[in-house]
């Protein structure tokens, strides 16, 4: 298990974590998941989703095609998202990645913990998401929501 963080900014992610020793590069931090893309790959779907103008297609691309071929009616279903002013993650274990946003809107402050687990298809690193309820799909697969 590798414990740790990256903070979204315009001009920074950091990365490794914390706790690694200092000798610890990203390269070997990054060797020891499953799928040594999956932190990225969850990092950069955030990323998108703390842009005002990121539309579903961008989204869709976030998620395995074999979901999206899975759906009857693909162009009807839109894909969840939070618009987070900030994100960590904070726990990369195998092929799953856990990560804590936190926002605001006009009213309270909000902090969640998703997991996202990573799937490899046609040689690039997707999210799995949870099955689709209604017109909606998570690309997460677990929401611990207000968690403070």
């Amino acid at each position: 298990m590798i414990t740790g963080y990256a903070q979204a900014s315009p001009q920074t992610i950091l990365l490794p974590p914390k706790e690694l020793p200092e000798e610890t590069t990203p390269v070997a931090v990054m060797k020891l998941s499953g799928i040594p893309e999956a932190s990225i790959t969850v990092t950069r779907l955030l990323l998108a989703m703390q842009q005002d103008e990121c539309g579903q297609l961008l989204l869709k691309s976030f998620v395995a095609p074999s979901e999206i071929a899975a759906i009857a009616n693909p162009d009807s279903v839109h894909i969840s998202r939070y618009q987070p002013q900030e994100f960590f993650i904070t726990e990369v274990h195998g092929d799953t990645v856990q990560v804590v946003i936190s926002g605001a809107d006009k009213k309270n402050k909000w902090k969640h913990q998703l997991t996202f687990l990573c799937v490899r298809e046609n040689n690039a690193v997707y999210v799995k998401p949870s099955p689709v309820v209604g017109m909606y799909i998570d690309p997460w697969i677990k929401a611990d929501t207000f968690i403070e």
